[in-house]
Parts: C-alpha cells; structure tokens; sequence
C-alpha cells in the first residue's frame, strides 16, 4: 500500500500545510477543494488549517506538491512520517490532524469524563439566592428552598400557610393547656404517645433555667467550696435536680442531671422521684 506526504504552498513559500494521503496527489487535491467550497458556504464546520488561508488570500493562490512516496501497511502507519516532515518544516498546522474511529473515540470519551468531572463540580449562584453545584441543579430545584426563594410575595404567604398547615399537624393541646409535639414519622396511635414532647417556647426556656438554677429548690445554695477548677475530663462531676416539671407520659415530673466541669458535657435522666434509691439507680 502506498502512501504520500505532500504539502501545500503559496507561490513563495511563506504560508505551508503539510498533509498525507492515500490517494493520488491529484484527487487529494480536488478533495480539498471540494471540502473548502462547502466550508466556505457554512455547509460544514470541521477544516484543515489551510482553509483559512485560501479564503484570505484565494484557493488559486496555492498548489499541492508532493514530499515523499512511501510504502505503508495501512493509514494509521503514515501518520507518524507525516509528524516527522511536520515538526522539521514551518507550516501552519503543528500535528497530524488524521486520527482512526478508535482514536477519535478514546479521545472524545477523556475529553467527556475529564470536561463533566469539572463542569459538574462548578459552583452556580441561583435566582433563589442559594448556591448548588451544577450536578445538583436539578435537585436542588426540587427543593422546597429553591421554590420559596423564587416566589413571589403572595405564592410565599400561601406556602407559609400550607408549612404552618402541616406542622399544626404535629401538635395537639393537652389537657391542662400545654403544646405537645409529636414527630411525623411516629403518628400511629399506638406509638404517638409514647413519643410525645413538651414544646417550651424559646422565649421561656432562659427563664426556666435561669429560675431552677437561683432557686433553693434547685440545690444551688452558692458557690461550689474552694471553687474548683477541673483539669481534665470526669475529673469533677457536678450534680443537680429540676423538681417540678410537667408531667411526662412515663409519669416522670423530675430531671436528674449530671455535668462534667472540664467539657460541659450534660447527662440528663427523668425520674419520678429523688429518693436515694432512685438517685443512686440512675447514677448507676
């Protein structure tokens, strides 16, 4: 099988583009013609470099001639002759532009992979003010947020109200008229009120501390003795009571808890009395 390297050239020899071919120099030729002609008209979008030269400066301006002839088993084979000639010669295109369907494949598949992977992880401020990646974009436009935050005033007040619908779901009054809530996945009769908590507004939960923590019936009669200061974790435990509370649906109305000085960390245990007995059976 035989193979050509050729180039193509102006008269001077200042604008060069080196090609290879199967074909006979002179159908190589009329190919490229050919494919000019309907680059030229928008008919196709791929072009070899010299096309933007024959539009600049005329196709009539240039010739094709022939560099070597050379015996090669098959196309892909030629291709590393036509990159020697390439990297020795001043010509407008740097690479061998032919490349096999398996080539132009594994090529492609990387540039997929490698383009996505990015294009994926690229961080997109929304209308809605959030900011998502854009492989979550479809997530995140699913999202209750995204919906809220795209709304306009009055769609928002009536997602408002349908939120406000579906927590009032959770909640019931009780009999001395306190607010329990029971969580959504534990509504079966059988479970609700085993799961049921007392909801203490926000606004009264500083003043409940605030009063077990100055009144005598919280065990606080002052300052601990010497004021210690732990050094290390469980070294000092601290331990109190909060009598008085509401009662739960274990019949629990105290909280017995315990906190380690060094780290804060809080241990809290209801009980429905504060003998020692059940002190010592908690602490244990």
């Amino acid at each position: 099988m035989k193979g050509y390297i050729y180039k193509i050239t102006n008269a001077d020899e200042s604008i060069v583009y080196v090609g290879s071919t199967t074909l006979t120099i002179e159908q190589r030729w009329r190919e490229h013609m050919i494919a000019f002609s309907r680059w030229n008209e928008g008919n196709i979008r791929c072009a070899a470099m010299i096309y933007h030269h024959f539009h600049e400066h005329g196709i009539d301006a240039f010739g094709i001639r022939l560099i070597s002839e050379l015996e090669i088993e098959d196309r892909k084979s030629i291709l590393q002759f036509e990159q020697l000639v390439i990297d020795s010669t001043s010509c407008v295109n740097k690479q061998a532009p032919w490349k096999s369907a398996e080539d132009k494949h594994v090529s492609k598949q990387k540039y997929s992979l490698e383009y996505n992977k990015i294009h994926n992880r690229e961080l997109v401020q929304r209308e809605c003010g959030e900011t998502y990646t854009r492989g979550h974009k479809a997530r995140h436009e699913r999202t209750e947020r995204h919906r809220y935050g795209i709304a306009s005033e009055e769609e928002r007040k009536h997602i408002d109200k349908t939120s406000c619908a579906k927590i009032a779901e959770n909640d019931e009054l009780g009999g001395a008229g306190l607010l329990f809530y029971c969580p959504p996945s534990k509504q079966f009769c059988e479970v609700r009120d085993l799961v049921t908590r007392l909801v203490i507004p926000e606004t009264l939960q500083d003043d409940v501390l605030h009063h077990y923590h100055t009144s005598p019936e919280g065990g606080h009669q002052g300052e601990s003795p010497g004021n210690l200061q732990a050094t290390y974790p469980l070294q000092i435990i601290a331990m109190d009571h909060i009598p008085s509370l509401p009662k739960s649906y274990k019949g629990n109305t105290k909280l017995l808890i315990w906190i380690d000085i060094f780290t804060d960390y809080v241990i809290p245990k209801a009980s429905a009395s504060r003998t020692a007995q059940t002190i010592a059976e908690n602490y244990e």
